[in-house]
């Protein structure tokens, strides 16, 4: 899933840089419905997805439905 995803969006979305990553918006946790929602996706560079960690998960979150 995670080569599909970057496939279909192939970019950064906090910097626009080249993605190399898929992040889960909402954590999972073992819930199978968001590890597998194709919503709670989103694609990172690695510099992005250290910094959305490093500072507490701003820039790609969303709400829990």
């Amino acid at each position: 899933m995670s080569q599909a995803h970057l496939s279909a969006h192939p970019w950064c979305e906090v910097c626009g840089g080249l993605a190399e990553m898929v992040h889960h918006r909402v954590e999972h946790r073992g819930n199978a419905e968001l590890m597998w929602d194709a919503d709670n996706l989103a694609s990172l560079c690695h510099r992005c997805h250290r910094v959305h960690h490093a500072v507490g998960g701003v820039g790609v979150r969303r709400e829990v439905r």
